[in-house]
């Protein structure tokens, strides 16, 4: 087990080094579009947790070769300094922990990093807590005084999730020093999980449908869109997505706020008049026309993404298949 999870911890470096994982590509290509390897969501369930407990993390990747994608999740959990002007951080924030292979491997021989499951093929893996020594769960706030404001605000657990091609992925944990990556394409993203005592934990927002000239469209309804006209959609998510909840003030008194759902959106071809939307908005998509915009959809069919995010960790997302007659 320790010696298969260091050589994922180098094959990790070196594939970070590597193509758009860390960085990616300056390019004009819309942000919407969908048109190499991408994650486009990460999601947590449950969003927040309490320390010494579970959470699922699943990951939306969209690979228009469609090739058999791998996994690579990553954990680094937050430290609490006793101090209670100390700042809470993760070893994994560090850009440069990332991109310096000798630092990534640092980080797994140290602990500081940890892998999250050992099945590439899987688009899903769960977060744990630390154990210690003897196999037992480590409560990370277990150091805070009791009635420290931090048992509340909590801090971040942060996971970098890789994908790449399955088959070079493989390649690279049987022997990351002669693996050629030199070619491999990547695509990285950062989840945090909050770790808190809050009594009312965060939870995920959740995708109702898209309206789209009154009707509300689920991923199974059949879409079609002219080609080169404007489209008016709208994201909506339900009633109990828009949670209440408070927020510590400095001063140590509490402000009550609602969350505002933010959604992304991607597709496979045409283009978005917004890349983020607030749920509900309208947000205009032309698919492919005489007079563009490109690329054209292979065999007229356009796939579109979703992704509500509540702006503390919650997330959510659908996906949808149309025609361009």
């Amino acid at each position: 087990m320790h010696r298969r999870t260091r050589r994922l911890g180098a094959a990790l470096a070196s594939l970070c080094l590597i193509g758009s994982a860390c960085g990616g590509e300056g390019n004009l290509r819309p942000p919407t579009l969908v048109d190499r390897l991408r994650i486009l969501g990460v999601q947590a369930e449950p969003p927040e947790i309490p320390p010494l407990e579970d959470a699922t993390l699943r990951v939306l990747a969209v690979d228009p070769e469609g090739r058999e994608l791998g996994f690579v999740f990553v954990a680094c959990d937050p430290i609490f300094d006793p101090d209670p002007g100390a700042p809470t951080f993760t070893a994994c924030e560090s850009a440069a922990n990332l991109e310096d292979p000798e630092a990534a491997r640092a980080l797994f021989e140290s602990g500081d990093a940890r892998l999250l499951g050992l099945d590439l093929a899987s688009p899903e893996a769960v977060y744990t807590p630390p154990r210690d020594a003897e196999g037992r769960p480590i409560d990370l706030m277990a150091e805070l005084p009791a009635g420290d404001p931090r048992r509340r605000t909590g801090g971040s657990i942060t996971v970098v999730v890789l994908a790449a091609p399955l088959e070079e992925l493989e390649a690279a944990l049987l022997d990351p020093k002669a693996a050629d990556l030199s070619s491999t394409e990547t695509a990285l993203a950062l989840k945090r999980i909050t770790l808190s005592e809050q009594p009312r934990p965060n939870e995920n927002p959740a995708l109702r449908g898209l309206r789209s000239g009154g009707a509300l469209l689920t991923p199974r309804s059949a879409l079609s869109f002219p080609p080169g006209v404007d489209v008016t959609l709208r994201a909506e998510v339900t009633p109990e997505s828009l949670e209440h909840y408070e927020r510590l003030r400095p001063d140590g008194t509490n402000e009550k706020r609602q969350e505002t759902i933010t959604v992304s959106w991607y597709s496979s071809a045409g283009r978005f008049g917004d890349r983020r939307t607030q749920a509900g908005e309208p947000n205009l998509f032309r698919a492919p026309g005489p007079e563009g915009p490109p690329p054209p959809p292979a065999g007229g069919r356009i796939e579109l993404w979703m992704v509500a995010r509540d702006g503390r960790g919650g997330t959510d997302w659908m996906a949808f298949e149309g025609i361009v007659p």
